[in-house]
């Protein structure tokens, strides 16, 4: 697989077909549909693609909603504190 950004799991010397297949994507890029249109593609249309996001606080991706300048006691932590959203 030459130019390919997917990384496989499990050994392939076992002659395992399934195992691979079985793809990790690379959330930098995501290039793996250039070389696995129909992996990638059935993984794009779940909620498993937008599961785990970056943070992003400004521009029209913008995805942190909350307030983190609230004084509110039950605000346990601050927008430096989150690396990932999740969902």
């Amino acid at each position: 697989m030459n130019n390919c950004s997917c990384v496989y799991v499990g050994p392939e010397e076992d002659g395992n077909e399934f195992l691979k297949e079985k793809m990790v994507v690379a959330k930098k890029d995501y290039k793996c549909g250039e070389c696995h249109n129909h992996y990638y593609h059935g993984w794009k249309t779940t909620l498993h693609s937008r599961q785990e996001q970056e943070v992003i606080i400004d521009g029209p991706d913008k995805n942190v909603l909350g307030d983190f300048s609230s004084k509110d006691t039950d605000l346990t932590f601050t927008l430096d504190d989150v690396d990932l959203l999740v969902g």
